[in-house]
């Protein structure tokens, strides 16, 4: 497919507006930057189906990734109400895009693990400059900040996590979150920025990335190790489009900092996931997360989070987009 360098917009003056209502106001644009990534990309759809203007933000510069962001992208332009942008975020004139009915979505982060310490630290080094690069901006348009982070950022915990609970990354992305939270809690506090952090467990559905384990499960040849084959996180999971949903509802709420974790309320999710994909069933007890529990409580208090999509269902569905996908596009996925 043909992309401009730049703004990419098939808006025209006959566009459908809708209204998302944020402490009265109405909210009828949203910039949302990794946007043709695996949360991104389904954000930015049920935005556009929910009538709002999307600018979204992503850089298709990596061949790797490139044949995916295509097809995602030819799928989001297909709605008038959708802009691209094809840079990184601090190299674009991102005060261009923001104005007073406005949400910023920031999901854009450097795919996780790297093997090289070097590497990790020029990553969140990156990472938080382009994070640094959105508050400029908002120093002088304050419009809501939603930021997505992750359950990473707790470290090896045991018993009930909520979001009072100390961070303590180990992982390479626990420690870029852990990073990031830091400084947007600071500095959005200092110039008030109305700011929800929104952590979450590990998240599957279609277009999950391919390092992504149920992702692997499903589309995995050589059968005979399984077990092996887990994600960075297994304490928890949800379905994409409730992580989504969860988004669009925080751009309603009036706050001025807010850090909400996400959780489908069940023990064992991930694991029953597995078992549903592989079935073969799995010792719980030999998950270093087996003793976990988090706390549904302020999710549902803040959001009335409740997620509606069963681990059964949502692998179902993640398997039938690969297999179609499989069919009509047989170059996308490796297998």
């Amino acid at each position: 497919m043909k992309y401009s360098p730049n703004l990419i917009s098939r808006r025209d003056c006959c566009k459908r507006v809708a209204f998302f209502w944020r402490g009265g106001n109405k909210v009828e644009k949203a910039v949302v930057t990794g946007a043709l990534g695996f949360i991104g990309f389904h954000l930015t759809d049920k935005l556009l189906n929910e009538g709002v203007s999307v600018i979204g933000i992503d850089n298709l510069a990596d061949p790797k990734r490139t044949e995916i962001q295509e097809e995602k992208l030819m799928h989001l332009l297909r709605n008038s109400n959708f802009d691209f942008k094809n840079s990184n975020i601090s190299s674009s004139e991102f005060q261009n895009f923001i104005d007073d009915n406005t949400v910023v979505y920031h999901l854009a982060s450097p795919i996780m693990p790297f093997t090289k310490l070097p590497r990790i630290a020029k990553a969140i080094e990156d990472s938080i400059s382009e994070t640094k690069a959105i508050v400029n901006v908002l120093q002088k348009k304050p419009v809501p900040l939603i930021y997505t982070s992750s359950m990473q950022v707790y470290g090896k915990r045991y018993g009930t996590i909520s979001e009072k609970t100390p961070v303590n990354p180990l992982s390479d992305e626990g420690r870029l979150k852990g990073a990031e939270e830091a400084y947007l809690l600071k500095r959005c506090s200092e110039i008030h920025i109305p700011l929800i952090i929104i952590r979450l467990p590990s998240v599957y559905g279609p277009w999950q990335r391919e390092d992504m384990a149920y992702h692997r499960l499903l589309t995995i040849k050589d059968k005979r190790h399984l077990e092996k084959v887990e994600d960075a996180f297994t304490a928890d999971i949800i379905y994409v489009d409730d992580v989504v949903d969860a988004f669009i509802n925080a751009s309603k709420i009036s706050v001025k900092k807010e850090i909400i974790n996400l959780t489908s309320g069940k023990e064992g999710e991930w694991h029953k996931g597995k078992e549903w994909i592989t079935g073969e069933r799995i010792n719980l007890r030999e998950d270093p997360f087996f003793n976990v529990r988090i706390s549904t409580d302020h999710a549902s208090k803040i959001l009335g989070f409740k997620p509606s999509v069963a681990i059964e269902q949502g692998v179902e569905k993640q398997k039938a987009h690969i297999e179609k996908m499989m069919k009509t596009v047989p170059s996308l996925y490796s297998v």
